[in-house]
């Protein structure tokens, strides 16, 4: 039976896994901190928009108006931000599924197929599948965290394209992804999911940082697996 090249369990651990690491590590401390003031960054703009209103009002104008509209632009401004941080989540889930295809897809290119050579196909997990099977007998969809993987899959389809097949799975088995958590008390007021329309901007699809934590985990857990398999395959 031909082999995987052994190389490549220890690849697995050095390479790939810090990548992910790295992945997750930009969102979470560099890119989401950004979003932590934005309370105050909302009280300060309703601030300055009341002091501009003052300045531009007249003696009949309504100052219970003018707060109004301040507290508005501070509220308007809140909600953009915090959609555009829940959309940002999203796309990091998409970007963390797309690289796992790479990963895996890095091996059928410089091991299967061959350095240099020119891949001639679409390239599937079904056609890894295969090569996995045909190589060293392993099924990667009987891996521990196959499941986790094909959800973030699920939902990387549907933060890309918006309603379809894959949001349609998704509304089936993981329904919550669908409700704002912060409208959690709503939830009950819906028998089920809404349409999925705009969730790069953090509509309609809400995918939280323990989601996010747990996809990530479920990456690492599958390439430690992976790489376990492989060497137990070289020594049996």
């Amino acid at each position: 039976m031909p082999q995987i090249g052994l190389f490549w369990a220890e690849y697995f651990r050095s390479i790939y896994i810090p990548e992910i690491e790295t992945f997750a590590q930009c969102l979470v401390d560099r890119i989401l901190p950004t979003f932590n003031k934005l309370e105050d960054e909302a009280s300060e703009i309703e601030e300055k928009e009341n002091e501009r209103l003052c300045m531009l009002s007249g003696p009949d104008d309504d100052g219970e108006t003018i707060a109004k509209q301040a507290r508005e632009a501070g509220q308007d401004h809140y909600t953009r931000f915090s959609s555009m941080r829940q959309g940002i989540v999203n796309m990091f889930c998409a970007g963390l599924y797309h690289l796992f295809e790479q990963h895996i897809f890095n091996i059928y290119r410089l091991e299967i197929l061959g350095i240099g050579k020119e891949v001639k196909e679409n390239l599937t997990l079904e056609i890894i599948h295969k090569e996995f099977l045909d190589r060293v007998g392993i099924n990667i969809k009987k891996m521990k965290a196959w499941m986790l993987i094909d959800e973030l899959r699920l939902i990387s389809n549907t933060v890309k394209h918006a309603d379809g097949k894959s949001s349609k799975k998704l509304k089936e088995t993981k329904p919550k992804l669908f409700y704002n958590p912060e409208l959690a008390g709503l939830r009950s007021l819906r028998s089920k999911p809404g349409p999925v329309l705009k969730p790069m901007f953090g509509e309609n699809v809400y995918v939280t940082f323990d989601d996010f934590s747990n996809y990530v985990d479920a990456l690492k857990s599958f390439w430690f697996e992976l790489a376990d398999l492989i060497e137990s395959n070289y020594k049996n």
